[in-house]
């Protein structure tokens, strides 16, 4: 699959540690999104993230009203390591606003 078509597949969060070959079990709540409202079968893609592991490329293996499974297939982008800090500045412009 190509780099351009993955970025169309859905992509959820995991609290689940992310391998490869790995099986992961998913809620209720993102089974019934996958299987009900975008109506994904087995075998089909999606993209998993848990903030830890980078995002990796899924296939669901088995899935129904309150369950699914999914293989990790392959990691699509590496966990950053170095973050920079961002800082936000603002002008206040009108005083009354500010008093919030």
């Amino acid at each position: 699959m190509k780099e351009e078509e993955n970025f169309k597949l859905p992509r959820l969060f995991t609290t689940a540690r992310l391998m490869d070959k790995g099986v992961i079990a998913l809620p209720p709540a993102q089974a019934h999104y996958l299987g009900n409202v975008l109506r994904r079968k087995p075998n089909s893609k999606i993209r998993l993230f848990n903030g830890q592991d980078g995002e990796w490329l899924a296939v669901l293996q088995n899935i129904n009203k309150k369950s699914a499974e999914v293989l990790c297939e392959a990691q699509l982008i590496a966990q950053p390591t170095n973050t920079q800090r961002i800082h936000l500045i603002f002008a206040p412009i009108k005083k009354n606003r500010m008093d919030w």
